[in-house]
Parts: C-alpha cells; structure tokens; sequence
C-alpha cells in the first residue's frame, strides 16, 4: 500500500497535514462537548486507525476511508490507487456515548458495507444526508457531510485546488474551547453581550487609532533615506505620497534607495522626475490645442506656464479649463501659475537674437508656428555662440512656437567631416542640442 497524507479543510485544524495510519481509516470529527465528556484531548486516541479531530460546534462526523487495491495489483506501486469514503452516522440520542462504543459500530458498519465498497466509482460528491459509498478523487477538496477534507499520495505535492481553498468559515474564529451553547438563559445574558461586543469595538478602536498614531510618519522616513538627493515629497489629503526629483536618473536612484534601505514603502508612494513629468504636460496641452509657448517647474509642486496672450483670448475660460486639466491628470500639483506675453514679443526676441550674431534667417509663419532658417558660412565661434543664444531663447520661451533651422556650409579647406573632428562646426542633431528641430544639410 502507498502513503496517503490527509489535508483537514474545515473547522479550527484547516490546512493541518495528517498521514493515514492504515489502508482503513477512521476519522472522528468531534467538537469540544464531546471531547470533554469522553476527556479525549489527542488526535490519535483510541485505536491506532483513527483520528480524532476537533471541529465546530454541531458539526460532528464520522467518515471511514478505505485505500482498496486489487490482489494482483497489492505490491504493483505504480498501480492507481483507490479511496473509498463512507458517512456514519450520528445519532443524537447517543451524544453522552462512550467513542470506544462508536469505534465498535463504525467496525460493524465497516464490514457491512465491505462488498457494496468494491463496486463504487461515482465520483458525485454526497450530499449532507447521504451516507452512501463514494469514490474519492485525489488531490482536491471533497465535501463529506459537514467535513472537508483532501487526499493524495505522499510522492506528490498539493495542487491548487487544494492549496487555494477557501472555507466559507474561518477556522480561526472556531475556538474549541470557548463555544457558545445558546439556551434560555444565554438568551436573558444577550444584552450584555452586546454591550460587551460594542465594548470591545471601542477597544480595537482606540488601539488602531494609538498604532497610527505612534507609527513613524513614512513621509519623514523617506527624506531621511532619500537626503542624498533632498527630493521635494508631498503628501495629499487621501495619503497618497509623492517624491518629486529633477532628472529620471535621481527618480531610479530613489527607487533603488528605498528597495535596499529595507524601507516599508505603502502603494501610495509615487516616484516622479520633473523632466519626464514636464514631457507629460506638453503632450496633454498639445492634445488639448492649449496655445502655449512653455511649462516648467518653478518650486517643489508649483508650475509657470506661459500661454499666447493673442491666440487664448479666443477660447473662453481657458484659465478654468487648464487649472482642471492640470491638476486631474497631475493630482499632486499645489499651484499653477499662468502667464501671457504676445507673440510678436517671442517672435521679436529671437530674431533680434540671430541680428546680433550678423547671421542671415528666412522667416515662415504659419498660425501656430514661427520657422527661422539660418543659412550661409558660419565659423566655430559664431556657431556656439548661435547655440547659447538659442539655448536661452529655449530656456526663456520654449521651444513650442518659435522653431530653428540651421543651413550651413562646409568649407572643404578645413579637411573635417560632417559627423566627426574635435572641433567640428558642423551642426549634428543630438541630445547635447536638447531639442529635436536643428537640421543641417551640406
């Protein structure tokens, strides 16, 4: 015969692993009353096939498993194994009896429903007042009057269906030794134990409110790990908590911080990087053809946008409809300061800008745009001070309305290439040029 491990899934021993002692079993599910009337505190009292085990009040059971295997199968191990499962029942008149006279019964019971065992193979599972023969399938849960329970081989290891099982009932809140018997006098005491109930509920109460209380405030925690790098970290009224760094390389940093800190971080932490957060907000005004020239971190939580004084007065309540889109999609936002100058000032300024460079530009305007095409032979020094001034440019009024396209010429008596030289004048499209409208062509 081959090993059975037996997995309780019901009642105070829920998910408790107990090997079958024989290839006949007797499992006795008795609840605190009867245990103590028959003093019988151990799980295996009595004869060395049986188990006892504690369950809910009125949930008595007695069930008798049987492991058959045919002779010629008897010392085959891969032979498949076969559980019968069989209800005894439980009479109330014999609840004060001796478990040593209901072991006697089960053993009448076992031997005669011996023949009608060999010929079940009715994987149904029983209902609650039926003590017939059932086939048990292993390796699952089976319902057996008021017990649950699983079997499988001891070579093999529980499957989910058995490790994922949910009793409808918490096993922990089945105490064996303090069960209420409800009787006409548990009936005239049921005002104080509801007063004793509420009682208790103030308690837990109080003692939440203390936990929370004397808990370390989590938003000073993560300043101390985070000091290194001293982020601005806010706290909205609903516990959400976010860490605000300058660039996506201290955002990673943090979040690595805090894994190797050991820091008890909640799902409420967000980790954000002003320029990926920036980004975000220029595609959500662009989506909503808010006439803008630039958005920008000018404090910790608090935005400057600047907006076109001429084209957003011909949209009404612009101010209103920006600060609700804003503060929707970046919730932790505290102030958003909107400004306006006109856009001849912007245009004004850059042109003026590459007038004092002695450069020569092209202007093409379209509604919501300003192209200037830089053209003609530019040496090293005019070339990074053209790139100062449009950085400026950039940093002053963004790079969203007035656009920069520079033309140069290749002077084939310095003998450098377009893409290589330590001091190349050439012009080539990259992330050192911080944005992405500078075309150079030959």
């Amino acid at each position: 015969m081959q090993r059975i491990l037996l997995r309780i899934l019901s009642g105070p021993m829920f998910g408790v692993d107990v090997a079958l002692p024989d290839d006949s079993a007797h499992l006795f599910f008795c609840d605190s009353d009867s245990m103590e009337k028959q003093q019988s505190g151990s799980v295996y009292q009595h004869s060395l096939n049986t188990l006892l085990i504690p369950c809910a009040p009125g949930k008595n059971e007695k069930i008798i498993l049987r492991q058959i295997t045919s002779e010629e199968d008897a010392d085959d191990i891969a032979s498949p194994i076969k559980i019968t499962a069989q209800r005894i029942p439980v009479e109330e008149s014999q609840a004060d009896c001796n478990i040593e006279n209901d072991l006697a019964d089960d053993d009448e019971s076992e031997s005669t429903n011996e023949d009608a065992n060999e010929d079940a193979n009715s994987d149904v599972l029983p209902l609650a007042d039926d003590y017939s023969v059932i086939t048990i399938s292993l390796n699952q849960p089976v319902v057996i009057g008021n017990a649950v329970i699983a079997l499988r081989l001891a070579s093999d290891s529980w499957s989910s269906l058995v490790t994922q099982y949910d009793y409808p009932f918490s096993p922990y809140n089945e105490d064996i030794h303090s069960q209420i018997v409800l009787s006409s006098e548990s009936e005239k005491k049921r005002p104080s134990i509801l007063l004793s109930a509420a009682c208790a509920a103030v308690c837990i109460a109080g003692a939440a409110l203390l936990f929370v209380l004397c808990s370390p405030n989590e938003v000073v925690t993560l300043k101390d790990t985070l000091s290194l790098i001293n982020p601005a970290i806010s706290q909205n009224i609903n516990g959400s908590i976010y860490v605000l760094t300058k660039t996506q390389p201290e955002a990673e940093w943090s979040e690595k911080a805090l894994r190797k800190s050991n820091v008890a971080r909640s799902n409420s932490v967000s980790i954000l990087a002003e320029t990926a957060e920036i980004s975000r907000m220029k595609k959500i005004l662009a989506e909503h053809l808010i006439p803008f020239f630039d958005i920008k971190f000018t404090s910790a939580f608090t935005v400057k946008l600047l907006l076109s004084q001429e084209r957003s007065a011909k949209l009404q309540n612009i101010d209103q409809s920006i600060q609700k889109l804003l503060t929707f999609k970046f919730p932790y936002l505290k102030s958003i300061n909107i400004q306006r100058v006109s856009d001849k000032t912007v245009l004004s300024n850059a042109i003026d800008r590459l007038r004092s460079l002695g450069v020569y530009s092209e202007k093409d305007i379209s509604p919501n745009h300003v192209t200037l095409s830089i053209s003609g032979e530019i040496d090293d020094f005019q070339l990074n001070t053209l790139r100062r001034q449009v950085d400026e440019f950039y940093d002053q009024y963004g790079d969203e309305y007035v656009k920069f396209v520079v033309n140069l010429n290749e002077d084939p008596l310095r003998n450098r290439t377009f893409k290589s030289g330590p001091d190349s004048y050439v012009v080539v499209p990259g992330n050192h040029w911080l944005y992405s409208d500078i075309v150079t062509t030959h």
